[in-house]
């Protein structure tokens, strides 16, 4: 009896152990199963804003000189998360219109880069998670207002002026009671609705104060000659921004699995902060 048990533990054992190989392998298999994908071997077309949106997206200085190559965070980490599936990832800035446009019909591009939040935009596209947050402020003039900024207690104290905004933006994120079309969006650029307010034409603008800044690091200083002041917006919250893929667009679901586990794996790790970390010092 005693040698039939130790054969019939030994027997068991073996079992056990090969059961939990076929379970190793087969967990290998299904594991390798995921990474294949049906754009394994493709190219995906980003597009961004061509008035640029450092430190996310913007074309790469070469001695103070624009080149036609875009960098920034945005950039990296899509091309990160890509590569892993053997994906391609190109990048382009036209106007921020026609890449909305062009996006949503998945003719030349299938994703728009650094988007914020809006129903209309849902309808649109299908979007991925928030991959980074930034803060919106509203900005004044200190040569019109020489002794301090307008008390703005509430958005509607706000909406009360003439306030400016860029072409085709999203502004609705920036607080509750905000609506586009309260919003002058006369400028093309930033530089453009500076020079607005310096000259009187918009009594404030909105921006999210990050992108402003960001600009400094590609030779744009707009905050530190002193002339132009940035004020928090009254019950204003950080502005999330996602990746907005075509809905057209064959694979947007599984593009959209690819992208989302990625910005996870990366926020979880740290990566995400050390890619920013390049660009922001």
């Amino acid at each position: 009896m005693g040698i039939l048990k130790r054969g019939s533990g030994g027997s068991s054992q073996k079992m056990i152990f090969l059961r939990t190989l076929f379970l190793i392998a087969s967990t290998a298999s299904i594991s390798a199963i995921a990474q294949e994908t049906h754009l394994t071997g493709k190219t995906i077309h980003f597009c961004g804003d061509g008035a640029e949106w450092p430190p996310y997206s913007f074309w790469k200085r070469v001695d103070g000189e624009k080149t036609k190559e875009v960098t920034g965070y945005d950039v990296d980490i899509i091309t990160e998360i890509l590569s892993k599936h053997k994906i391609k990832a190109l990048f382009f800035l036209p106007p921020w219109k026609r890449c909305l446009l062009e996006a949503e019909k998945n003719t030349n591009y299938q994703v728009a880069l650094s988007s914020s939040y809006s129903d209309e935009r849902k309808i649109r596209f299908l979007f991925t998670q928030s991959y980074y947050s930034i803060t919106p402020k509203f900005f004044y003039s200190t040569k019109r207002y020489p002794d301090g900024p307008p008390d703005i207690s509430s958005v509607k104290e706000l909406l009360s002026y003439k306030v400016c905004g860029l072409h085709s933006y999203n502004y609705t994120g920036f607080a509750e009671g905000i609506r586009n079309e309260d919003i002058n969006m006369i400028a093309k650029k930033f530089d453009q609705v500076i020079s607005l307010t310096l000259k009187n034409r918009c009594d404030l603008f909105l921006a999210r104060y990050e992108i402003l800044s960001g600009f400094t690091s590609i030779g744009e200083d707009f905050l530190s000659r002193g002339d132009i002041k940035a004020m928090p917006i009254p019950h204003g919250h950080s502005d999330p921004f996602y990746l907005l893929i075509s809905r057209k667009f064959e694979y947007a679901y599984e593009l959209k699995g690819i992208l989302d586990e990625g910005f996870t794996d990366l926020r979880r790790s740290g990566r995400m902060q050390t890619i920013l970390e390049r660009y922001v010092k």
